[in-house]
């Protein structure tokens, strides 16, 4: 079971779904009165709003879904090719096998071959 997910099982947490059916754990809380666990921006905002009327606060609207799907559609592509391959330089050993084994999957390749592309491609300073 840890090593499907590293960092939440220890701790309790699910995998929720996102609107695009992708699992995820985070953005996650816990409401200590409650004992409730609740995953996804969506959900969270539901329940604060939910629970907590007053002072009102509209955390959503009758546009969150199209919204959310419109700004995926074009931070995405540049988030999965610039971001997820480094992102595994911060991860704890443990947890390296897992990102890299669920993100190579979703991209259909290696995490190193993404950059190679894009420094070929002249869009990543010699830094990076």
């Amino acid at each position: 079971m840890a090593r499907d997910k590293p960092l939440t099982r220890p701790i309790g947490l699910i995998s929720g779904e996102s609107p695009t059916r992708e699992k995820h754990n985070v953005p996650a809380i816990h409401h200590l009165p409650t004992n409730t666990h609740i995953i996804d921006s969506t959900p969270i905002a539901k329940f604060l709003e939910a629970t907590y009327p007053t002072p009102p606060l509209p955390l959503t609207s009758s546009l969150d879904g199209t919204i959310e799907l419109q700004a995926r559609s074009v931070v995405g592509p540049t988030f999965r090719a610039s971001v997820v391959p480094r992102e595994i330089n911060i991860l704890s050993l443990r947890s390296q096998e897992y990102f890299r084994r669920t993100r190579e999957a979703a991209l259909g390749r290696k995490l190193e071959d993404c950059l190679m592309r894009r420094r070929r491609a002249g869009r990543l300073s010699v830094r990076e």
